[in-house]
């Protein structure tokens, strides 16, 4: 049951990272046509930086759960390597753990900024005049999303943990090893 979960939340991750990357490289043509029209035709459009900042907020975290699910989150392991593979799967719970509560704490911080800006209907203070709700909302449900798949590898690790299969969380949330790296990089 795990498995199938796993491969639907990172099937979504994945599809969101795509389409996230897509969505900023429309933000690179659109600013190099910006620059370039008024380069050489004097005229720019209005809303270019705005749009492209809106696009890389919920780009990046619709990127979040991709990233937990690929382990690509940088981490600092320079005792992580000493420790046995017991160690090193508690390490990994306690990791991914904190990580939860940052997610959490970030996820709750833009609800409660998306309720105002839906409340008191702010728009940003540029030409476009957007509704903040709109593009908040897409960073929301991007963060609710990440927030969503880290608490699933949570509650997936801590089975692990109670059956001690410490190999399994290793796999789930621990430290890629170069080998890991290196076999995806060249698709071998």
């Amino acid at each position: 049951m795990f498995d199938k979960i796993q491969k639907q939340l990172e099937g979504t991750a994945r599809a969101a990272a795509i389409c996230g990357g897509a969505a900023m490289t429309f933000a690179a043509f659109m600013v190099t046509f910006d620059v370039i029209s008024r380069k050489l035709f004097g005229v720019t459009m209005s809303g270019a930086d705005e749009i492209t900042g809106y696009i890389f907020a919920v780009a990046t975290t619709w990127a979040y759960a991709h990233c937990i699910f690929t382990r690509s989150n940088i981490r600092i392991d320079v005792g992580y390597l000493q420790f046995g593979t017991r160690g090193r799967a508690l390490l990994d719970i306690f990791a991914l753990g904190l990580l939860t509560i940052y997610l959490f704490l970030l996820t709750r911080s833009s609800l409660s900024v998306l309720e105002e800006s839906w409340k008191y209907n702010y728009t940003a203070q540029t030409p476009l005049a957007t509704p903040l709700w709109l593009p908040q909302g897409f960073w929301l449900a991007g963060l609710t999303f990440a927030f969503l798949c880290i608490g699933f590898l949570c509650i997936r690790s801590l089975t692990h943990l109670f059956r001690k299969e410490w190999a399994e969380i290793n796999a789930i949330s621990g430290i890629r090893s170069v080998e890991q790296d290196v076999k995806e990089e060249t698709h071998v």
